[in-house]
C-alpha cells in the first residue's frame, strides 16, 4: 500500500507543470460546475470525506461508504439567468455502491450579436445554451482500508443549433489510515477524448485531486484538498463542519480562486474580488437532509445551492454513548427455565467461538456479504432458537471505529438485518423472533487503537430479552 501513495504522490508532481496557461480553452465546461451544498459549503474540500451520493462527482470510490440507499437533488441560484439542477441516486449492490447522476444547465435566452456590434445596432434575436450530463459509477470496498470508484460520464452541449458529444471516465481511490479518523483520497476527472464543435477540438477539464479528511469527534470534521486542473495553476481547499445535537450542521470552507487581471477594476472591486470564503448549513430529520450553501464570487454575484436528500431505509438516530438504532421494546417477564436455558446454549457458542472451535460471525470487509465460514456458527445458533419460539433474540452488531459514526451505525444495522435475513431465509424461523440492533461503534470491548482491539470489537452478538407477543 505504501508503493501505491508514493506512485500517486509521484505521478501529481509534475502536473503543475502541465498546466495549460489558457483559461477557457477546454470544453465541456460545465462539468466544473460543482454540486452538493454541504462539499460546497466546505470550500470543495471533499475528496477525502465523500460520503454521500454526490461522492459521484467528487470521488467515486466515497460510493463504497454508502450503506443505506440514497437520493438527492440540487438546484443553483447561478449568475444572472442561468440555471444548473443535479440529481443523484446511490444503491448498495455486492461488495460496494452503485450510483447514477444526472446535471442540466440552461444559460436561457442569449443575444445574437457579429463581430464588430455595438449596443446601438439593430437586435439579431436571441438563441439558448444548454448542456446536458448522465454519470454512473461504482464504488467498491476492496479491502478493510481502502475503497476503489470509477465513473463512466455521458454529456451533450447545444449552442443554437450546434451540438456536442463526449464521454470522460473518472477513477478514485478512499484510504482509510491506521489513525482513527484520518483518511486520504484521490481522483483523477473527466478523462477522455478532445470534442469538437464547429469543426474545432476542445480538450476536456481534466481535473487532479488529492485530499485529506480527519473526524476527530463524531461531531466534527476538517477536509483538504489540492487540486490541479489542466487548464489551469493548483488550487488549494479547505473546509470544517459542526453537527450540533445531531440535526443542525454549520459549515464554513475557503477556496482559493484565480485572480482577476488586475487591470480590470469594477465598482472598487480589486484582483482579490473572486476569491473568498465558503458557508453554509444543513438540518437533519429522520430520513430527510436538507442542506444550503452560499458562494460569493465578487463582483460577478453570489450563488446559492439547496438540495434535498433522502434515505430509503429508516434513518438511525445519531451515535451517542446511550444511542440505538432501532427502538428496544422494554423486557417482560419470561419462563425463566427456558431463558436461561437459551441463554447458557448461546453462552457456550461464544466460548466455542472464542476457543476458535467455530468461526466467529464475520462479513466481506465493508459489506453486508456474509463469509461462508460464517455460516456454520449461524446454523447452530439457527438450530438452538428454534428450540425455544417464543422467546426473542437481539442480534446485537458492532464495529471498530475506522471510518465515519454514521457510516458506521448504518454498516452495523445492515449487517445484523443481514444475520437476520440468513435465519429466516434459510432456517425458516420467524423474523419476529429477532431484533436486529446494530450500535456501530459506540460500544467497545477493546481499545480501537490497536489492530486486535478493532478485531475484537467488529463482532456480533445474540441476547435473549422477552417472550414473543
Amino acid at each position: 500500500m505504501r508503493n501505491i501513495f508514493i506512485a500517486v504522490l509521484v505521478g501529481c508532481l509534475p502536473l503543475s507543470a502541465l498546466a495549460i496557461s489558457g483559461k477557457g480553452t477546454t470544453a465541456a465546461t460545465f462539468l466544473k460546475i460543482s454540486v452538493g451544498p454541504r462539499a460546497v459549503a466546505m470550500g470543495e474540500a471533499y475528496a477525502g470525506l465523500a460520503d454521500d451520493a454526490t461522492a459521484l462527482y467528487w470521488n467515486p470510490a466515497g460510493l463504497a461508504q454508502i450503506t443505506t440507499p440514497e437520493a438527492t437533488a440540487m438546484h443553483v441560484f447561478w449568475l444572472e439567468d442561468i440555471f444548473f439542477d443535479h440529481v443523484a441516486l446511490a444503491l448498495p449492490w455486492l461488495n460496494g455502491t452503485i450510483g447514477g447522476s444526472l446535471v442540466y444547465l440552461n444559460a436561457g435566452d442569449l443575444v445574437r450579436s457579429d463581430i464588430g456590434d455595438t449596443p446601438d445596432d439593430p437586435g439579431r434575436g436571441t438563441f439558448s445554451a444548454a448542456d446536458f450530463g448522465f454519470t454512473a459509477g461504482y464504488g467498491l470496498r476492496f479491502s478493510e482500508h481502502l475503497h476503489l470508484g470509477a465513473n463512466v460520464l455521458m454529456f451533450s452541449e447545444t449552442i443554437d443549433a450546434q451540438a456536442n458529444l463526449g464521454w470522460a471516465v473518472d477513477a478514485g481511490f478512499l484510504y482509510f489510515l491506521p489513525w482513527p479518523g484520518l483518511r486520504l483520497g484521490g481522483v483523477v476527472q473527466h478523462l477522455g477524448p478532445a470534442t469538437s464543435l464547429r469543426e474545432e477540438y476542445y480538450r476536456l477539464p481534466i481535473n487532479f485531486k488529492l485530499g485529506a479528511a480527519y473526524l476527530p469527534l463524531k461531531e466534527v470534521a476538517l477536509t483538504l484538498d489540492y487540486n490541479q486542473l489542466l487548464e489551469q495553476p493548483g488550487k488549494i481547499a479547505l473546509g470544517a463542519e459542526y453537527l450540533f445535537a445531531g440535526t443542525l450542521a454549520l459549515r464554513a470552507g475557503y477556496m482559493y480562486q484565480e485572480k482577476i487581471d488586475p487591470s480590470e477594476l469594477y465598482a472598487n472591486f480589486g484582483s482579490q474580488a473572486a476569491a473568498g470564503v465558503t458557508a453554509g448549513l444543513g438540518l437533519r430529520y429522520a430520513p430527510f437532509r436538507l442542506d444550503y450553501a452560499f458562494v460569493p464570487y465578487g463582483f460577478f454575484g453570489t450563488t446559492h445551492r439547496i438540495s434535498m436528500t433522502y434515505q430509503f431505509a429508516a434513518a438511525s438516530p445519531a451515535p451517542t454513548p446511550t444511542a440505538q438504532p432501532t427502538a428496544v421494546p422494554t423486557p417482560v417477564p419470561t419462563p425463566v427455565p427456558q431463558r436461561q436455558a437459551l441463554e447458557e446454549r448461546i453462552e457456550a457458542i461464544s466460548r466455542r467461538i472464542e476457543l476458535g472451535q467455530l468461526v466467529n460471525i464475520q462479513f466481506k470487509s465493508g459489506s453486508t456479504i456474509l463469509t461462508p465460514e460464517s455460516l456454520g456458527t449461524l446454523d447452530e445458533i439457527a438450530a438452538e432458537a428454534a428450540s425455544f419460539p417464543d422467546l426473542r433474540i437481539r442480534i446485537e452488531g458492532h464495529t471498530d471505529a475506522q471510518g465515519s459514526a454514521k457510516t458506521n451505525l448504518r454498516l452495523s444495522q445492515s449487517r445484523v438485518q443481514a444475520v437476520q435475513a440468513y435465519l429466516v431465509d434459510h432456517h425458516r424461523l420467524l423474523a419476529e423472533q429477532f431484533i436486529p440492533v446494530g450500535y456501530g461503534e459506540s460500544r467497545p470491548i477493546a481499545d480501537n487503537a490497536t489492530a486486535e482491539g478493532r478485531r475484537r470489537n467488529r463482532r456480533v452478538e445474540f441476547k435473549v430479552v422477552e417472550e414473543q407477543p
